[in-house]
């Protein structure tokens, strides 16, 4: 597992503990993308949109890790949720931060 997919999940799991997502928002670039598959919601254009996203309907669960693989700025990333179920994200980061974010729910 490499460092910064490790911090995502940090960041994702205390923002969900604590009902705070400003840390996690501060590591996506201001003209991030997230995209989901399999679920009605997005495509949010811009930190703005991703943030009123978070505010409007706030995840309630956490996540762990069950396998990554990178290759350069991508990585792919299989979680599963706490209270079980899961998917995978495609995290394509820029200077260090989520610039974007794809993800897939099992259906």
């Amino acid at each position: 597992m490499g460092d910064r997919v490790a911090e995502h999940f940090r960041l994702f799991n205390d923002a969900v503990r604590r009902n705070d997502w400003t840390g996690f928002l501060g590591t996506f670039t201001p003209d991030a993308m997230m995209t989901f598959e399999n679920v009605t919601a997005g495509p949010y254009e811009g930190l703005d949109a991703i943030t009123a996203a978070y505010q409007a309907q706030p995840p309630t669960g956490t996540m762990h890790l069950v396998a990554d693989q990178r290759d350069g700025d991508l990585d792919v990333v299989t979680f599963g949720w706490d209270a079980g179920g899961g998917g995978t994200m495609r995290v394509r980061w820029r200077d260090g931060q989520v610039a974007t974010l794809a993800i897939t729910f099992d259906e």
